[in-house]
């Protein structure tokens, strides 16, 4: 994946304190202050992870907390020893790698900064340090990091040099640095060349370093935290704690354990209804076995980046609303007691059917990862409702399994599926709900005369008259991005579609996918064209 050891940025420490100094405040940093806090709160000890020169661990222990840090690189370990000296501090200071070190104790708040997660160049890295996390966290400690979010950054390909800052280096000369990168889609991982130029005795000097970096979205990063046995606990898109985005330049993560609750101590907590349950049923023995999940709140908070969309719009005249995503879609209806006539899935029907249906997902992929064959799969799902405003209590999943594994085997598939669940741990951990008001008006697209049209560079017809306007929409979305597809950006789409659906839905495809609707030509009372332009790459 690379041709060098992601240490070259790494070789030179003092230059490295000054060019930090230069790009971000070093300890000047906010992030020093938000995990500074965290650690004084916490109380007890604390381990920087790829601690570096010490630029958070040092004015962490300022604060009199006991802090050890581990690194890979020994100069820049031995310039943060010096530091640590020269003000009289107790630090312990660490030669490792953060993926396999071992220090036989555990430690109340355990940091990783500097976007250092991001050297994890594979999921296994990854694993390997949560690993590493998980044997030396505290039970009620807390893993805090923070990685650059991949939708708030240019992930595109730059071969010619772009001037990024200039500081001064400990001989006093001025060092120009300059950038290029090229993005390997397939391993998520940006290759950077930096460039540092300098005039020394009137010769100009240029030294090359190059370093590798993994860019690992929300969702992915809370589905590798959840297998690794870890919850968040709190994100946030900076480092004044403003919710995360698709916009957010870094993704800041508070993590702790997730403590599992055996058989034999359920009784202690049955008043407790926020708990999973899964009935197991082994292949083969008979035998059937409960496991309880430690009590964990369902609650609404923080917030998840849309990267997928689903429309909903009701049918006129009826109780009825058809909801899609793609070319799926399903029928919802009312309660009965609001109306409804019983044609469609209930909104408390639909939680848990997503509920149920993340779960089945999660297990046929573990299932699959580690070889086990289930024969059959069946989950029941109940919910209570209460409170005011109305919300969901509990849920509760029954599960049933055949397959021919041990029963350590199938505990421990139900463990990681229960861990890895978006569903779930979006529940869990907690989103922000938001209803935004959108203008019923018809967008600001103008409608032209036939004289007037743009020129297209592709037509697309989909005519279906007496289709629900839903349903259109459904078959139109698909066929729209594999025509679109074949357009180069800013070329123009032509669809030609009958009034059984409308402006507005066209045009809200067009916004959340990020192309323009150009215009709208309805020259003739067979159908409406639209006229899409596509986004530029």
């Amino acid at each position: 994946m690379i041709e060098h050891n992601n240490l070259e940025e790494f070789g030179d420490p003092e230059n490295y304190d000054r060019e930090e100094l230069a790009d971000n405040g070093a300890e000047q940093h906010p992030r020093v202050g938000f995990y500074g806090d965290l650690a004084v709160q916490l109380g007890g000890a604390a381990l920087d992870l790829a601690c570096g020169t010490g630029i958070v661990t040092l004015p962490i222990a300022r604060r009199g907390v006991e802090m050890t840090g581990v690194d890979l690189s020994l100069p820049m370990l031995n310039h943060a020893r010096r530091k640590a000296e020269a003000e009289g501090l107790r630090v312990t200071w660490v030669h490792d790698d953060v993926r396999s070190f071992h220090l036989g104790r555990r430690f109340r708040f355990i940091v990783m900064t500097g976007n250092a997660f991001q050297a994890m160049l594979t999921v296994a890295d990854q694993h390997a340090l949560l690993d590493r996390v998980a044997e030396h966290l505290a039970p009620d400690g807390r893993f805090a990091f923070e990685t650059r979010n991949p939708t708030g950054h240019d992930l595109r390909t730059h071969p010619d040099e772009e001037f990024w800052q200039h500081y001064v280096d400990r001989h006093g000369h001025r060092v120009n640095m300059a950038t290029t990168q090229r993005y390997d889609e397939e391993n998520q991982v940006l290759h950077w060349t930096v460039y540092r130029r300098w005039v020394e005795h009137g010769e100009p000097q240029l030294r090359i370093g190059r370093i590798a970096c993994r860019f690992t979205g929300r969702d992915e990063l809370n589905a590798t935290l959840a297998r690794a046995g870890f919850a968040v606990e709190a994100q946030y898109g900076g480092w004044d704690r403003l919710p995360l985005t698709a916009s957010s330049p870094t993704i800041i993560s508070v993590t702790r354990r997730v403590q599992f609750q055996s058989h034999d101590d359920r009784s202690k907590d049955e008043s407790t209804t926020e708990r999973a349950r899964a009935r197991l049923k082994f292949a083969g023995t008979g035998v059937t076995t409960s496991a309880a999940w430690h009590p964990t709140a369902y609650v609404i908070q923080g917030e998840i980046m849309a990267e997928s969309h689903v429309h909903i719009r009701a049918l006129p005249d009826t109780s009825l609303a058809l909801g899609w995503a793609g070319a799926h879609t399903l029928t919802i209806d009312r309660s009965e007691r609001w109306g409804g006539t019983g044609k469609g899935f209930r909104s408390g029907e639909l939680l848990r059917l997503a509920v149920g249906a993340c779960y089945a997902l999660s297990l046929q992929r573990e299932a699959a990862q580690r070889g086990i064959a289930l024969t059959r799969v069946a989950i029941d799902v109940q919910a209570e409702w209460g409170g005011e405003p109305e919300r969901v209590q509990w849920i509760t999943c029954a599960v049933t399994l055949d397959a021919p594994a041990s029963e350590a085997d199938i505990q421990e598939l139900v463990r990681a599926a229960d861990l890895a669940g978006e569903v779930t741990n979006t529940l869990r951990q907690g989103t922000t709900v938001r209803l935004v008001r959108r203008s019923s008006q018809e967008p600001d697209a103008p409608r032209l005369a036939a004289a007037q049209a743009p020129v297209a560079d592709a037509v697309l017809e989909m005519l279906a008259t007496g289709v629900a306007a839903g349903a259109l929409c459904a078959l139109l979305t698909p066929a729209i991005k594999e025509r679109l597809r074949e357009l180069r950006g800013g070329q123009v789409l032509e669809v030609r579609v009958d009034d059984s659906t409308s402006q507005e839905d066209i045009a809200a495809w067009c916004r959340l996918a990020g192309h323009r609707l150009q215009a709208v030509v309805n020259d003739t009372p067979e159908y409406t064209r639209y006229f899409i332009s596509k986004k530029l790459s």
